[in-house]
């Protein structure tokens, strides 16, 4: 029997295996990287939406406020929340309300039930209206 006989597949030389090693773990360190990549920006777009909800919270606004504003990068947020104040007259108030941080709380109104009159003394009505 001859060696070639028994041999019909192809022969690799160590250079051309090497190379073959090589190509595949470089296929394999790219879909890595590019793995990474996607998660490291998915994470930041978490922190950044929990920065959103913290800077909604602090300037007392309704934190559902932030499914309406672009929150697709800081600049854009800030932008966004710089136009809602504007239209809303919220901005920062002379001498400011320590306990909104500095900004105007818009008034509360209260879902009164059918047909219910709102609870208010009736000497300040009956004062207004110059009536004994």
């Amino acid at each position: 029997m001859k060696m070639s006989d028994t041999n019909d597949g192809k022969l690799f030389t160590q250079d051309e295996v090497n190379k073959i090693v090589q190509e595949r773990l470089a296929k394999e360190k790219a879909k890595y990287d590019t793995s990474l990549a996607e998660k490291e920006t998915e994470l930041k777009q978490r922190e950044f939406q929990l920065t959103a909800r913290e800077t909604l919270a602090q300037k007392g606004l309704p934190l559902d406020l932030l499914d309406a504003m672009n929150t697709s990068s800081p600049d854009a947020f800030a932008k966004s929340l710089e136009i809602f104040e504007s239209k809303m007259n919220i901005g920062p108030q002379q001498g400011g309300n320590a306990g909104m941080g500095g900004y105007a709380a818009a008034p509360m109104r209260t879902q009164l039930p059918h047909g219910a009159a709102p609870e208010t003394p009736k000497g300040d009505i009956r004062a207004a209206m110059g009536l004994k």
